[in-house]
Formats: structure tokens, C-alpha cells, sequence
């Protein structure tokens, strides 16, 4: 089970959480800004099943956090899906479509093992980019970025597209991005 306390950067803060930062290859690591996190996505956004990587090594790493007058909690980055999507999902919920959009869509593919899903219904097709995919338009690129860079990829004058994150478990195997 998810400590009801550990859900998300809202509820870390008011259980007067400290949050550590922890790398799994260079075992450094460093405290957490939990106002900086509410600030860049959000308060109800969730710390479970992140990836953030290490500024010293490059490599993965996950978050630990301790509640005022508590042990250190391991948050985990290899918790069951079904358990931790739906803090996700509320996070995502919790944003404005004008927001979620204008987020840097590279960090949230990277801390969260999504890929983006693109369609366009007139053109009758769809397909996943992984974080290094969409990764090659800046790291910086937000979903409506990225919308407009593929529309001018198709040059159909009657193109709809539209990108959305979409978890792993919703996309085929076979259709999986490299």
C-alpha cells in the first residue's frame, strides 16, 4: 500500500515531509524542493514511480522522504502500476488542458515511463514516440510543440492532430516506441 501521506507533493508538505532525491547508480543524493515541484507541475503531482535522473551521473534514480518526528519512506520507482496510476491520473486531472500542455513533455515522459501518443483521424493514423523520440525537437518541447511540429510534418491541409501521454500498459507490445 502508498502511505496515504506519501501521494503526492501537496500532502509530502503537509505532513511536513523532508524528500531526498537518491541516485540507484552513483548511490548520491540530495534534498528535494517540494514548493519547486508544486510550482513546475503542480501540487497534486506524484513522486511514486518517478525516474528523475542524477545531475552528478546521468543514471536513474528514485525519492525517499521522511514525515516530521518518522522513518525514512522509500518511494518506491518499481511499485505495481495499478496501485500508482491512479495518483497519476489525478495529477494530470488536477492540471488545466492549457497547462498540462504547455509542460515540458520530455521530463513528465522520463519520470513517468510514458510514451505520447499521436493521431490524426483524417489521415487514419497513430503512432508512440519515446522521450528520446521527442526529445530530438529539445528537451523543452511541450505537447502543444510537439502537435504543431508534427502537422507540419504531414502538410495535409486537413490534418488533425492531437499528441496525449499515454502509460505503457494502454499501448500495444508490438507498437511499443524503441
Amino acid at each position: 500500500m502508498i502511505p496515504e501521506w506519501t501521494e503526492d507533493v501537496e500532502r509530502l508538505a503537509a505532513a511536513g515531509a523532508q524528500v531526498e532525491f537518491r541516485c540507484s547508480h552513483c548511490q548520491s543524493g540530495h534534498p528535494v524542493a517540494l514548493a519547486t515541484l508544486a510550482a513546475e507541475f503542480g501540487p497534486r503531482y506524484s513522486l511514486w514511480n518517478r525516474r528523475p535522473t542524477c545531475p552528478r551521473c546521468g543514471e536513474a534514480g528514485w525519492y525517499r522522504a521522511q514525515p516530521r518526528g518518522g522513518a525514512w519512506q522509500k518511494i518506491l520507482h518499481d511499485a505495481p502500476p495499478n496501485l500508482v496510476e491512479p495518483l497519476h491520473q489525478r495529477w494530470r486531472a488536477s492540471l488545466p488542458d492549457d497547462v498540462r500542455c504547455r509542460l515540458p513533455v520530455v521530463p513528465m515522459m522520463a519520470a513517468t515511463n510514458q510514451c505520447v501518443v499521436a493521431a490524426c483521424g483524417p489521415c487514419d493514423w497513430r503512432f508512440y514516440l519515446s522521450a528520446s523520440m521527442v526529445g530530438s525537437w529539445g528537451r523543452g518541447i511541450t505537447l502543444d510543440g510537439l502537435t504543431g511540429r508534427l502537422a507540419l510534418q504531414c502538410g495535409r491541409e486537413d490534418c488533425a492532430i492531437c499528441t496525449d501521454l499515454a502509460h505503457r500498459s494502454d499501448v500495444p507490445t508490438e507498437e511499443w516506441p524503441p
